[in-house]
């Protein structure tokens, strides 16, 4: 009903009280659907921070993780570094000790040559005066490493009764030829 129709103000005052409630209505229901609305935004933020604070942890727990991973690998890195470096004096020892046990090691490959076997050889080959010093530099070392080296002693003795045989073949090769050449000039 409109203002025209009003003609008392009982009418007047049902009027009003009639647009009261309806705006009333009106703004309540705005205001409930503001408030559903409001509620289920709420719901989304707290799962949304539920899901945030898990993510934090997880991310957290990841830090932990990773800080772990870096200490294991930086000893794993300082381990590898003492590891090479450890090869690496090894391997120099190794070639020390190799340096060294290759005077020792000749000792069978002089003993063929001043034997009197297929090997032997002669005063006159060309590589004897190469080969007599090399057993001196065998005797040398094995002399300067007496009480050095186990068995150094036992090499040099076996090196001196090689050298013992080198100069009895020399000197049985220049008695002979001594002979020879009397015996020529005779």
């Amino acid at each position: 009903t409109g203002l025209q129709l009003i003609r008392s103000t009982e009418e007047f005052r049902e009027w009003y009280e009639n647009i009261e409630r309806k705006l009333d209505e009106a703004n309540e229901a705005k205001y409930r659907q503001m408030i559903y609305s409001l509620c289920q935004d709420k719901e989304k933020m707290i799962f949304m921070l539920h899901t945030v604070e898990d993510c934090v942890q997880k991310l957290e727990q990841i830090q932990i993780i990773r800080l772990s991973v870096l200490e294991t690998t930086v000893r794993f890195k300082s381990e590898c570094e003492s590891l090479v470096s450890e090869r690496k004096r090894f391997s120099e020892l190794a070639d020390a000790l190799r340096k060294r046990l290759k005077y020792f090691e000749e000792l069978e490959t002089l003993s063929l040559k001043f034997s009197s076997g297929k090997d032997a050889i002669s005063p006159t080959h060309p590589d004897f005066v190469r080969i007599l010093h090399r057993l001196d530099e065998c005797v040398a070392y094995a002399s300067s490493s007496t009480g050095a080296v186990a068995e150094a002693d036992g090499y040099l003795a076996r090196f001196l009764e090689l050298q013992r045989r080198a100069f009895t073949m020399i000197r049985d090769y220049t008695v002979g030829t001594l002979r020879a050449t009397t015996n020529a000039i005779i």
